[in-house]
């Protein structure tokens, strides 16, 4: 089986992923974010406080990734504000630039 190239639009959690999913099924994704990194939505907005805990704001793929890397997820219960979750999820998760 050869190993396919995904594109993701954007760099975001949810675009994150996206590409989490796709490599664990062997896909080679390439995330394309208009803003100078990942997260650079979420960042516009990093005082606003989520409205669901940590468990609701993170994708199973991505915390399986995240872990690999010795990665230490929030507290299941706690509530972010976006500026944690963009640094919690964005920045570890994130594209290197070519």
């Amino acid at each position: 089986m050869t190993s396919k190239t995904v594109a993701v639009i954007g760099g975001d959690p949810v675009g994150l992923a996206a590409a989490a999913h796709l490599m664990e099924r062997g896909m080679t994704p390439i995330v394309l974010e208009a803003g100078e990194r990942t997260g650079h939505a979420v960042r516009q907005w990093r005082h606003v406080q989520l409205f669901s805990p940590w468990k609701y704001n993170i994708d199973g793929a991505a915390a399986r990734l995240l872990a690999s890397t010795g990665w230490n997820p929030p507290i299941r219960k706690s509530i972010l504000r976006a500026a944690s979750c963009s640094t919690t999820i964005s920045i570890p998760l994130g594209p290197r630039r070519r």
